[in-house]
């Protein structure tokens, strides 16, 4: 999604509800991804391979923010005489996380 279309989406819907974000923006990075059509093979290719790269942020940022909610509604329950129940998103989130062969 280009600036461009950020701002479309927007205006086609309650933005003061909704937070609309590019894929740079999500994945941390900024910036438009080019568009690639009309252009030869190898920028299809770098084009596949920013989204890729930019998709992989995203996910790991996403994990991250996922873990931090999840502790958050754990304590919040805690402080109310609650506690969350796992649900499976989150015991998988956990397991990824503490898992030796899927960190860095």
């Amino acid at each position: 999604m280009t600036e461009e279309q950020k701002r479309l989406v927007r205006a086609r819907v309650d933005a003061a509800e909704r937070t609309v974000y590019t894929l740079g923006e999500f994945a941390g990075d900024g910036g438009d991804i080019r568009d690639p059509v009309g252009q030869d093979e190898a920028r299809y290719r770098a084009t596949r391979d920013e989204i890729k790269r930019r998709l992989e942020s995203s996910l790991e940022a996403a994990a991250a923010a996922a873990r931090l909610i999840g502790r958050r509604a754990f304590v919040a329950g805690l402080a109310g005489g609650l506690v969350a129940r796992p649900t499976p998103a989150r015991a998988a989130v956990r397991a990824s996380a503490s898992s030796p062969t899927t960190r860095r």
